[in-house]
This record gives C-alpha cells, sequence and structure tokens, in this order.
C-alpha cells in the first residue's frame, strides 16, 4: 500500500506497505493521530488494534482525502475519526463494547459523505458539517447514537439496536429510511431543535419519544 509515508503510531515510521497484510497494533498512547492519510482514493483493508488511545484534536484517524477503510477495527478505548475531502467509505466492522466511536466529517468546497456500512459494536457520535450514512446493522442494546450536527441518515438496510437516540442542536438532523431502522426499545429524544425525519416507506416503533420539551404520548 502506498499511503506516501503518512502512517504515524504515535512517531513518524515508514509507509504502511511495510506492513503488508497484517493486523496493525497501537499499543501506547499518543499526541498524533495513529493513521494520518494524504493519498487520493487510498484503500486500506488492514484489520486495526486500538490498544492506545490518541489525544490528537485531529483524531485517532485522520483521512485527508477520499478513501476506503474497509478493515476491521478493534478498541479498547473511546477515538474519533476525522474525515477531509470527499467520499469515505467505512466499511469494515467496529468493535469497541462499551467505548465511544466520534466520527468527524469536516466542511469544504467538495464535501461528501462519510458510509459506515459494517456493524457497529461501540456508541457512536456524528458531528461535524456534513452527512454522515448508517446502511448497517448495529449491536448492543447499551450503545447509544446522538446526532450533533448535520445529518445522520440510517438507510434502509440500516439498523441501530442501542436503546438511547438523541439529537442534539438546531440543525441536527436524524433521517430514518428504512420500516424499522431503530429498537422498539429505543428511546429518542429531540433536544434543542434536533429533528427527526421520516421517509413515507418508514414505520418506527419505539419506546418513547422526547419532543417539543415532553415526553409524547404513545401512538404520536
Amino acid at each position: 500500500l502506498d499511503l506516501k509515508n503518512r502512517y504515524r503510531p504515535g512517531t513518524p515510521t515508514a509507509g504502511l506497505a511495510n506492513f503488508g497484510a497484517g493486523t496493525i497494533t497501537f499499543k501506547n498512547d499518543s499526541t498524533d493521530p495513529f493513521l494520518d492519510i494524504d493519498e487520493w482514493a487510498a484503500k486500506l483493508s488492514n484489520p486495526i488494534v486500538l490498544e492506545g488511545r490518541s489525544t490528537s484534536a485531529n483524531g485517532a484517524f485522520y483521512l485527508h482525502q477520499q478513501m476506503s477503510l474497509t478493515g476491521n477495527v478493534t478498541s479498547y478505548q473511546d477515538f474519533l475519526i476525522v474525515c477531509g475531502y470527499r467520499d469515505f467509505t467505512l466499511s469494515g466492522a467496529f468493535s469497541a463494547p462499551g467505548k465511544t466511536v466520534t466520527v468527524q466529517a469536516l466542511a469544504n468546497s467538495n464535501a461528501g459523505s462519510v458510509t459506515m456500512s459494517g456493524s457497529i459494536d461501540a456508541s457512536l457520535v456524528k458531528q461535524g458539517n456534513r452527512n454522515l450514512i448508517l446502511s448497517g446493522q448495529s449491536s448492543g442494546y447499551g450503545n447509544s447514537l446522538l446526532v450533533k450536527v448535520q445529518t445522520n441518515v440510517i438507510a434502509s438496510t440500516g439498523f441501530w439496536q442501542g436503546t438511547n437516540v438523541t439529537v442534539n442542536g438546531g440543525n441536527a438532523v436524524l433521517w430514518l429510511q428504512g420500516a424499522q431502522n431503530l429498537s422498539r426499545l429505543a428511546r429518542v429524544e429531540l433536544l434543542n431543535g434536533g429533528r427527526l425525519n421520516l421517509d413515507a416507506s418508514c414505520a418506527v416503533h419505539v419506546s418513547g419519544l422526547f419532543a417539543n420539551g415532553a415526553w409524547q404520548p404513545a401512538g404520536t
């Protein structure tokens, strides 16, 4: 893989090509991104394990340009993914039980969307001024979904099992496109102007809906 030597496990090293198809494990904490990739249309299929924590404001994964991250990601830490120009596809499974994955898509003149199509076992936070599309299946009733800015789409093929779903902010939107995108046990809270959009084919049943400052009666 020719990724222009932008792979950094805390300190600069040689490029990802040196690691072949094997698992990449980050064992130590770092103030830098673990992956800092600035290669157009790059594809990275290595399984990734995060044992250490990155405290960089640019995230544990800083993906500058359009790319596909297809390997499975396992984490023992909360972590941030920052996406730059164009479209991004994150199609591997994300396994971080009890932890939080934050996806931040940066606004720019060539903005696209970020699609997560693999399975997710983690709480998820969507922030940044671009859309995040979930088209895979999540597991774990205790995993929460928080939409802070812009639109989080759950596609017709997508399902979020977690029971705590929050849309918080005047320009934050959760857009449901499937017949049953959310768990029937889900409690959905729309706070500070957050919105819920439903496609015509959507018939979601949840256990509670908080909107307009109050929990809504059954059948709303």
